[in-house]
């Protein structure tokens, strides 16, 4: 019987080691998880900043370009193909002679 008794003891502080052990691990894992989820909520963020700033970069080159083609229509004329600008329509000209 105190054989029975003894065995079960030692079972006993075995499991209780290894419980404490799993427990020690898992809280660790938790806390892994978090910091990786915490790692992924500021890189998503980063991520929007950086699409905000390629947009805001993309757009204002469109408008850099357009002020110039609407300031020089030889780069228009350039932009399109065209070795030379056409000349505008008789229509557009300033009729003031």
């Amino acid at each position: 019987m105190q054989e029975a008794i003894a065995c079960l003891n030692i079972h006993s502080q075995r499991v209780r080691a290894e419980n404490r052990s799993l427990r020690h691990e898992l809280l660790s894992l938790i806390r892994k998880s978090q910091a990786l989820r915490e790692h992924e909520r500021r890189l998503l963020e980063q991520r929007h900043a950086l699409k905000a700033e390629r947009r805001y970069a993309d757009d204002l080159g469109r408008l850099r370009t357009e002020r110039k083609m609407r300031a020089d229509p030889a780069i228009c004329a350039a932009a399109m193909g065209n070795a030379e600008p056409e000349p505008l329509p008789t229509d557009c000209h300033d009729n003031t002679d």
